[in-house]
């Protein structure tokens, strides 16, 4: 009898870490949604955020955390440039070799990443639906900031199929497993 109770206990206690993981993921990834689109303020309004300042996406969570070589420190006269860091929270080196499905695409070896709940770093995914190299107006709609979830393995497609279009389509929540999922610049649409 014991020993059945406190086997519902154990169960019940970790669907609630578990819950708690989830929901403290979905604030993870929300506040670098907002980073990166300008909706939240840094204690003196709403800010521009990274978008607004450089003009394109970030091609990874480090991009937010530290100026690319590639863009420009923010001109006060123009009003663009990296005016960063945009989110503040721990970063951590990535590690491309110990982790499951990851790879050198969403960042390089010691850049600073953001980690979700399971200690694991979040990525930025840009499809690329026609497989030209140069994301269009439809990929951009699709970009997401994605966690590998419980398991710990990124599941979800970083190339989405193409609809009849010919633009990106959403990937099916089956093909991304257990990832959570926050879609940048559009509302997740996603089907079973």
């Amino acid at each position: 009898m014991l020993a059945t109770i406190a086997a519902l206990v154990v169960s019940r206690s970790e669907d609630a870490i578990e819950s708690c993981d989830d929901a403290s993921t979905a604030t993870t990834l929300t506040s670098l949604r907002d980073a990166i689109t300008g909706t939240v303020g840094r204690g003196f309004g709403v800010s521009a955020g990274y978008l607004a300042d450089v003009g394109k996406l970030p091609s990874s969570v480090s991009d937010l955390l530290r100026k690319p070589p590639s863009v420009a420190p923010f001109d006060v006269d123009r009003s663009i440039g990296w005016r960063g860091p945009y989110v503040v929270a721990p970063a951590f080196p990535y590690q491309i070799d110990a982790l499951a499905g990851f790879s050198a695409i969403y960042a390089v070896p010691g850049d600073p990443v953001v980690l979700d709940a399971w200690q694991r770093p979040i990525v930025v995914q840009v499809p690329d639906a026609d497989g030209d190299g140069t994301p269009d107006a439809s990929d951009l709609a699709h970009a997401r900031l994605v966690s590998a979830g419980r398991n710990g393995v990124l599941e979800t497609p970083r190339t989405d199929a193409a609809s009849g279009s010919g633009s990106a389509a959403f990937p099916s929540l089956a093909s991304c497993g257990d990832d959570v999922v926050l879609y940048v610049n559009v509302a997740d649409q996603r089907q079973p």
